[in-house]
């Protein structure tokens, strides 16, 4: 009697044909905060699948393991789980900075909060501060960039009534 593969809850080779679409459009159009929220997504998710293969390699072993594994019927994600996370929190700060939507706010906090909850608030607190040295030196070459304001109209003189 034949066992039945059974389908895989989570198919990485369609969060990998989303990510691609995503870049593809932000290659494009940078500003699509959607395509943007999209692939914050999929990098958690790819992310949170790929500390879990980290988790099971460093379960086995060190004397189990040989100098050249054999490769997996699906080789793991090239990034590791710590560089896809903080590539997926850049965006979502990214997007925060971005938006004007209060639901696209609530999604970004939702993703964070997600963060938090799997462990992930040391990768949350270096994308806040590489978020804010960011939009600090913006801030600052938009201020050496802008000439002084002129007056555009000369001050209206009172006199006394």
């Amino acid at each position: 009697m034949e066992i039945a593969e059974t389908p895989k809850a989570v198919q990485l080779e369609s969060l990998a044909e989303a990510e691609a679409a995503c870049r593809t459009r932000l290659a494009f159009e940078p500003t699509d905060l959607g395509a943007r929220k999209k692939l914050a997504w999929c990098l958690f998710l790819q992310a949170i699948h790929q500390a879990g293969q980290e988790a099971l390699l460093d379960l086995v072993p060190d004397e189990l393991r040989t100098a050249e594994p054999t490769p997996p019927e699906r080789p793991t994600h090239p990034r590791g789980a710590r560089e896809l996370l903080r590539e997926c929190l850049r965006h979502c700060f990214a997007i925060r900075q971005l938006t004007t939507d209060p639901q696209d706010v609530h999604e970004v906090e939702r993703l964070q909060a997600l963060v938090r909850l799997s462990g992930g608030e040391a990768a949350l607190s270096e994308a806040e501060n590489e978020a804010r040295g960011i939009l600090a030196r913006v801030t600052q070459e938009l201020v050496q960039r802008t000439p002084p304001r002129l007056r555009t109209r000369r001050p209206t003189r009172r006199f006394p009534a």
